[in-house]
């Protein structure tokens, strides 16, 4: 990866979404919700309380208002016995029920009188009136059966005080009985029990149509609160699912690039993910780039030789094993140098003179046979040097070495240079080329500057 690109993978977008910018509004609006959710969960839940009373309520009355009808029923049932056969039993099972009754009326009237529709109340009270019409002839019948059998009713007040016709207080036993019994079966009484029953059964749907309507209310309020419901789950969901996308597109995915692009030791895009994400990123960038340009100073420092400048030793086998010998073409040329009266230097002027001496020794190198890079002339140590050429012409090398030499008057050093060449690199190695080139550097270090080059057979 370039400079340039990894420099800009050091940049962080501005203004990008941050994990607290996701997760905290979705994290409120969710609670929002759910607080929805529970207060409208509590008002289904009273509403269906309120369907559930009003339904028992209406259950109640009705079993309260059919209990009162079955119990006048009872009534006259007992008053016929008793005129039938004048057992005093029937007589005090009238009263107990007719006891009990009075509980179910007033039952019945504290249901009814919670009712906002008065006509319920009003079919109520004309039930207990017609009610209390058949209890005045059932108390005269029992009366005039009590007459005719000689029977004490004297415990029961209601029949012993029952006003009787002056007709009727003049009958016979037999007479007495049989008046008895046509009170309790003329068609007024009869008429008297179906209005009864008319009474409370109209009372009865009534409430129940009145209930209805309530409980109609009631549950098209219960539906609209379960659509709510319905709808703020929904969202809850839908903010769920669009939380969800957000967090695998903006963290997961970033992420894992970042960990591939880690695993290959290449530097990760700070332009994606959330802003934690591009911040990251872009801390780690710029710790990748500061450990790759100490990794380069060291394998500078590592690949060049300290006194001259030069890539040493360790560099020229990088250069050679990079070189592909068997399928390249071009011709090569390789020179091999030495300074020459290094030692003598150094013994008579020091070492500091010496190494300048090899300072102006590597100018004159670079100066004469060096590249546009200056990569391709190596120090291997002590005094000496060598030097590459690929694809060069070879009428190149004189031009080299007249320059080299008119370098070295300038400079006051002497340099023994000799060279090889082959015309096609895939058919040399560099080995015969190197001993080739040291053989002619050898022989021109005899003759000192009368150079004699010497090719490839």
């Amino acid at each position: 990866m370039n400079a340039e690109k990894e420099n800009n993978y050091t940049q962080p977008e501005k203004r990008a979404l941050s994990a607290t910018g996701v997760i905290v509004p979705a994290a409120v609006v969710i609670l929002c919700l759910h607080a929805v959710i529970i207060f409208n969960t509590l008002r289904i839940n009273r509403i269906g309380q309120l369907i559930s009373g009003t339904m028992q309520s209406i259950f109640s009355y009705t079993q309260a208002a059919k209990e009162f009808e079955r119990s006048a029923d009872t009534l006259t049932d007992y008053a016929r016995l008793y005129v039938g056969t004048g057992d005093e039993t029937y007589l005090s099972r009238y009263f107990e029920v007719q006891e009990s009754l009075r509980g179910q009326d007033n039952e019945l009237g504290r249901m009814i009188s919670g009712s906002q529709d008065g006509a319920a109340y009003a079919q109520i009270a004309e039930a207990q009136r017609i009610l209390q019409e058949r209890a005045q002839l059932e108390y005269r019948a029992m009366h005039l059966c009590s007459v005719a059998y000689d029977a004490d009713v004297s415990d029961f007040p209601q029949v012993a005080q029952a006003i009787m016709t002056a007709e009727e207080s003049k009958l016979e036993k037999d007479q007495s009985i049989t008046a008895a019994s046509q009170l309790l079966s003329n068609t007024e009484y009869l008429k008297s029990r179906t209005r009864l029953h008319e009474y409370i059964d109209s009372a009865i749907q009534t409430v129940t149509a009145q209930t209805s309507r309530q409980i109609g209310v009631h549950q098209e309020t219960l539906n609209g609160y379960r659509t709510l419901q319905s709808v703020v789950t929904m969202v809850i969901i839908f903010v769920l699912c669009l939380m969800c996308v957000l967090l695998f597109v903006l963290l997961v995915l970033p992420l894992k690039h970042s960990v591939d692009e880690v695993q290959r030791g290449d530097a990760i895009p700070s332009n994606k993910g959330l802003d934690e994400i591009r911040r990251l990123a872009a801390s780690y960038n710029e710790l990748l780039y500061h450990r790759r340009m100490l990794e380069n100073d060291l394998r500078n420092q590592s690949q060049t030789d300290a006194l001259t400048g030069l890539p040493n030793r360790l560099a020229f086998e990088n250069y050679i094993s990079r070189i592909d010998w068997k399928n390249t073409h071009d011709s090569i040329t390789v020179f091999s140098l030495d300074v020459n009266g290094l030692k003598e230097k150094n013994d008579s002027k020091g070492h500091v003179y010496g190494d300048e001496l090899l300072r102006d020794a590597a100018a004159c190198i670079l100066a004469a046979f060096g590249d546009e890079t200056g990569k391709n002339c190596f120090r291997f140590g002590g005094d000496e040097f060598a030097a590459f050429w690929i694809g060069r012409e070879q009428s190149e090398i004189r031009q080299a070495i007249d320059k080299f030499n008119h370098d070295q008057d300038l400079r006051g050093v002497s340099i023994s240079v000799g060279y090889t060449y082959a015309e096609d690199l895939s058919k040399s190695s560099v080995d015969t080329l190197f001993e080739l080139a040291d053989k002619s550097m050898y022989e021109e270090k005899l003759k000192l500057k009368h150079i004699k080059p010497l090719s490839v057979s």
